[in-house]
């Protein structure tokens, strides 16, 4: 039997009535190998009334057979299976005679997937020798230039290649797809081809051509649906033109996506399309895939972007020019965004802000920026310099070696997206914005126009300790004192002597300060708020402070206080409602109770209140219902929260479309230890990917699901979990070295990766004999691999997420679900040969 893995409840020991939850890997001998035997002996052995059409879905002809008053099309093989069937099921047509016949060797889709299950085996099995000997590449007795021993090949750890999962992926069919196969036939360049459909929708078709055929993009095909016309003689369902959109070609057969010509539709045929996918979308299903992407890309974007340990910033141009508009706080970044922190809800990011810096981004090209911070004047400073601004690297080099001096300093490589700027989804955008657009149609269009002026994204990885691990290999010794002759730094927007530094206090002119915005915002308000000013008093104790109003609900309000109040979160006050309660005698609304939500003394001592349970809780609500349905043409609704949750959302978007390295994701496996669970690439290309590219058709990711790699990773993220349990501050990322190389095996024939990490080298000399391997291969590459845990996703959102793809396809939803909540963290593959491979 297939490897089967369940989670039941079994006795401690026999004759035991206490049971545990055990996770068992089901052998067909065991306890509970025989039992599934059983049950699915007694699934088959039902009697079926499902009808049995095999036309188009084999070679041979089929004719029609009545049986037991209902019609099936069989061909030979198909009627001699059946009979067979009867013979062991006593004359009953039984579950197991028909999926013995859908599902049987005959069927074009067995023999394709059996052909496609052989030649991918061999592939595999070739290329898992030669990535084998390749994950042992660091051995004492590889002396350099040569390759590894195979001595130890079967020895090796078990490899796989991870999934993929495509970011920015959104919606890309705008109507439902049937996987419906019928005949039809194609008139093309004067020949007539008989084909057969895979799948329709009201304005395409996928159709599959045995054999090998030429066609072209945008090449007209006459279509007529041979089959449909026998059923449906009145229908008109011959002349239809079709464009070709795409295809692909095999050994067997051709499969053309082709797009309606609108002008050749007939009337009537809209109606008739939409007809059949109605009728028959239970018994066919309908084309999941394009759905089941759109959420799982969605819902990692959402865990990569929450957690993200880089630093995320976005570059607007408008009519003064290009100026950094957002950057993005996560939770993930806490420790890199510190640097940046100068005081309490205050960050400079002036470093950022320098307009050839920022003109020199979006061109699409990488900058190395050096950071000290220094108090001048009073006031502590961020000074920095960039690799671009000076002639001669040794003196750029001069400068880091400079900032690393002092206690507290930085070495940041700022990467840019491409040049080609991949701007926000329009169709993801709407579905994002849409809580907005109802509360608020003109701010939803506000930030769309915001959006638009968006040129370029980035991010800010911190290599600090990888430069000054060169510094050190580079001068043998920690860094000294360094020459300041002739070199410069920025302070603000000032560029100065190193070596006569003027006092620079207050803010510096003509930079503006960018918007900092948080990924992973949710909405919280689970009600409108609307804007609403009225006179109250908050009593704390015996201390009572007048103030007013900012917003009303029906269950909450938040309160701006003349005075600074002495409470804290959690906290229960009384409030008294003195301008309301003029409105309503009859109601006691001097002492109404209230916990604190929330607390924000830069905004008028602003205190986030909800209104707990009382003698007169249902009285309250009411007169807060009633108030605010009387002035509802008055009030504004609060749309803060709904705004936040939109922005965080749409910068998350885009930046997932703009990666610049590479997320993977992992997992907890059913059976215990690590599992790599997906690695994450965009739709378009992305030039770190050109190494990884091993052949047309695979990119080879086998090496970081190697143990070497991954179950150290996979330790450390189960540890930090377990400290920030015990602590508010986030743990700083796991951080790794992993140093590849790509040649050619000269017994499989096709190129492979050599990898190795930092820790696997026992002296420096270990290591540089690697790269120098590395060196005289065809390519090689230095990557940074950072991984954190990741947070618990909102669970409100996973369960809307899901329950879409649920309605779809049950099986798929509930492994999705399961896959979600197995993550233990996520990681970053960083290119640094640049910095890293002197």
């Amino acid at each position: 039997m297939t490897k089967i893995v369940v989670k039941h409840y079994k006795a401690v020991k026999p004759g035991s009535a206490t049971k545990t939850l055990v996770t068992e890997v089901v052998t067909a001998s065991s306890e509970t190998g025989q039992f599934l035997k059983r049950m699915e002996k007694i699934r088959i052995s039902k009697p079926c009334f499902e009808v049995i059409d095999m036309r188009g879905k084999v070679s041979g002809e089929c004719q029609q057979y009545k049986i037991n008053d209902r019609v099936h099309w069989l061909d030979d093989i198909s009627h001699e299976i059946y009979q067979r069937g009867l013979d062991q099921y006593n004359d009953v047509f039984t579950v197991g005679i028909y999926e013995a016949i859908v599902n049987g060797k005959h069927t074009f889709k067995a023999m394709r997937e059996a052909e496609e299950r052989k030649a991918r085996e061999a592939k595999q099995a070739a290329e898992a020798r030669a990535r084998a000997a390749a994950s042992s590449a660091v051995s004492a007795e590889t002396s350099p230039g040569t390759a590894p021993s195979r001595v130890n090949e079967d020895r090796q750890p078990k490899r796989y290649d991870p999934d993929i999962v495509p970011f920015g992926y959104f919606k890309k069919r705008r109507e439902e797809r049937l996987q419906y196969v019928t005949s039809v036939t194609l008139l093309h360049g004067g020949r007539s081809l008989s084909a057969s459909t895979r799948d329709i929708s009201l304005n395409g078709l996928q159709v599959s051509i045995k054999g090998l055929q030429a066609f072209n993009p945008d090449d007209i095909l006459e279509v007529e649906f041979t089959a449909l016309l026998e059923s449906t003689p009145n229908q008109s369902l011959s002349g239809l033109k079709y464009e070709i959109m795409g295809g692909e070609q095999n050994e067997k057969e051709v499969l053309l996506r082709l797009r309606l010509v609108g002008e050749s539709r007939p009337e009537g045929f809209s109606d008739f399309i939409i007809d059949l996918i109605q009728k028959f979308k239970n018994k066919y299903k309908l084309d999941v895939e394009d759905d089941f992407w759109s959420i799982v890309s969605g819902l990692y974007e959402r865990c990569y972007a929450e957690n993200l340990m880089q630093i995320p910033f976005f570059l607007s141009e408008d009519g003064d020019g290009l100026h950094v508009d957002v950057v993005a706080a996560t939770d993930g970044n806490q420790p890199a965004l510190h640097f940046f922190h100068n005081q309490i809800e205050s960050y400079d990011f002036s470093a950022l802000a320098l307009p050839h810096r920022l003109e020199w981004l979006t061109q699409g090209k990488e900058l190395l920026l050096a950071l000290y911070r220094e108090t001048v004047g009073g006031e502590l400073k961020i000074h920095s310099a960039a690799n671009l601004e000076f002639d001669d690297p040794s003196d750029f080099g001069r400068f880091v070696q400079h900032a690393l001096q002092h206690p507290e300093h930085a070495i940041f490589k700022v990467m840019p997206s491409a040049e080609h700027f991949r701007s926000a989804s329009e169709r993801k955008f709407s579905l994002i914005s849409e809580r907005l657009a109802e509360k608020s149609d003109e701010a939803a269009t506000r930030l769309k126009a915001r959006l638009e002026t968006i040129r370029c994204a980035a991010l800010m990885v911190d290599l600090t300790d990888q430069v000054s691990k060169v510094i050190v290999r580079l001068m043998g010794r920690p860094v000294g004192d360094v020459d300041k002759q002739g070199l410069h730094v920025w302070v603000g927007n000032t560029r100065m002597p190193l070596d006569d530094i003027r006092a620079q206090a207050g803010k510096p002119e003509g930079l503006s300060a960018p918007e900092l915005i948080r990924f992973g915002y949710v909405e919280r308000r689970r009600e409108d708020r609307y804007l609403a000013e009225t006179a109250i008093e908050l009593q704390v104790g015996k201390q009572v402070i007048q103030g007013r109003t900012r917003d009303i609900s029906t269950r909450g309000l938040s309160v701006m206080l003349n005075d600074a109040p002495d409470i804290k979160k959690g906290d229960e006050v009384k409030l008294a409602l003195i301008s309301l309660q003029k409105k309503r005698p009859s109601l006691n609304l001097m002492a109404v109770p209230y916990r604190v939500v929330a607390i924000k003394p830069a905004e008028h001592n602003l205190v986030m209140l909800e209104r707990l349970g009382g003698k007169d809780e249902k009285k309250i609500e009411e007169f807060f219902a009633e108030l605010i349905a009387k002035n509802s043409d008055k009030l504004a609704v609060d749309i803060n929260d709904t705004l936040g949750a939109t922005i965080s959302r749409a910068y998350e978007n885009i930046i997932a479309r703009n990666q610049v390295t590479v997320p993977f994701f992992i997992s907890k496996a059913e059976t215990g230890g690590p599992f790599l669970q997906w690695v994450a690439l965009p739709d378009e290309p992305l030039p770190v990917l050109e190494f990884f590219q091993m052949s047309d058709d695979y990119i080879d990711f086998s090496w970081l699901s190697d143990p070497r790699i991954l179950l150290p990773l996979y330790q450390q993220l189960v540890e930090m979990a377990k400290q920030q349990s015990r602590s508010e501050q986030r743990p700083t990322p796991i951080e790794m070295e992993v140093y590849l190389y790509k040649d050619k095996d000269p017994d499989a024939g096709i190129m492979v990766l050599f990898s190795a990490t930092e820790f696997e080298f026992k002296t420096e000399h270990d290591r540089e004999a690697f790269l120098s391997r590395a060196r005289l291969a065809e390519d090689f590459r230095i990557m940074k691999l950072m991984a954190t845990y990741t947070l618990e996703f909102n669970k409100l959102e996973l369960d809307a997420a899901v329950d879409q793809l649920r309605e779809q396809s049950r099986h798929r939803a509930s492994k999705l679900q399961e896959q979600i909540q197995s993550l233990v963290g996520y990681g970053e593959l960083i290119d640094i040969t640049a910095e890293a491979a002197y």
